[in-house]
């Protein structure tokens, strides 16, 4: 099973990544990580609301 982090996509993110994988490498574990594609979550999040509200969706959940 695979260790799997949302972290974001920033210098900051990166250097986190690197600490994750090599915990997972470390302990013989897949490394998955999954990135944002603005600089990080919230940016994401906002801009599916914003998408969402010009929708007249009332929930980032109806993008799903």
């Amino acid at each position: 099973m695979p260790l799997v982090a949302a972290i974001d996509n920033n210098t900051q993110g990166n250097v986190y990544a690197e600490r994750l994988k090599a915990i997972a490498t470390e302990i013989e574990c897949d490394f998955e990580r999954i990135r944002p594609d603005r600089e990080d979550w919230n940016q994401d999040l906002r801009a599916q609301l914003r998408a969402n509200s010009r929708s007249g969706r009332m929930s980032w959940l109806s993008a799903a």
